[in-house]
């Protein structure tokens, strides 16, 4: 591995162990067939590769979760493909691997695809993408620049950041009312559960705005 041309692509089908090699991550395009010995730090530590394949992983939907969140934050590119295959046993859950990750679904673009932002400051590639293929229990994540192309679905990827707010702010409002109604006096209960309900209403307004504006879009809403 210290004589092959770091530019090749590098595919390996045989068990390798704790002891990796310095270059490991290192090439331009790599594939493990047995990755059971990459771990979630190996992962993180990628910068800009190509196309990245793990095959018989010991990573779960959590760790999937982990993962997709660190990219979001963080600033740099680290691959433009990953492709993994989870370990034994485990079964993809959307819920899991997308929980607190804003995202929609296009049907313009890549109707079996989730789509997220990342930090759009230092990467190039700021457009996530997320293909979950049940039957071949294997987990595709794709990035792409920021292009015309991607107009609709960021515009529905800001307007889902702004319906998660609202819905939030509707949730503190339910609380401030149910713990109102046992300690205010008659006036002030009265004067809030009006300032309350008229925010709730506006909320809603634009929660209903909001899902008009997603089937403009053609995109769908995950949560």
């Amino acid at each position: 591995m210290e004589n092959v041309n770091l530019n090749k692509k590098l595919l390996i089908d045989a068990h390798i162990t704790a002891n990796r090699h310095p270059n490991a991550f290192k090439f331009r395009s790599f594939e493990y067939l047995d990755a059971r010995w990459v771990t979630l730090d190996d992962l993180k530590s990628i910068r800009n590769r190509c196309w990245v394949t793990l095959v018989n992983t010991i990573f779960t939907c959590e760790d999937i979760n982990d993962f997709i969140n660190f990219w979001i934050k963080s600033e740099n590119d680290l691959m433009e493909r990953l492709k993994i295959t989870p370990a034994n046993g485990v079964v993809l859950d959307t819920d899991i691997i997308l929980k607190g990750i804003p995202n929609i679904k296009s049907e313009k673009l890549i109707p079996s695809a989730f789509f997220f932002l990342g930090n759009e400051n230092q990467k190039k590639f700021s457009i996530g993408t997320l293909v979950l293929d049940h039957e071949c229990r294997t987990v595709s994540f794709e990035v792409f620049e920021r292009q015309e192309y991607f107009n609709d679905v960021v515009s529905s990827l800001k307007l889902k950041q702004k319906k998660i707010g609202l819905e939030k702010r509707k949730t503190e409002i339910n609380i401030i009312e149910k713990e109102g109604l046992k300690n205010w006096n008659l006036y002030i209960r009265d004067q809030k559960i009006k300032e309350t309900r008229l925010e709730k209403e506006a909320i809603e307004t634009e929660l209903n705005t909001i899902r008009n504006e997603f089937i403009r879009l053609g995109t769908s809403d995950h949560q």
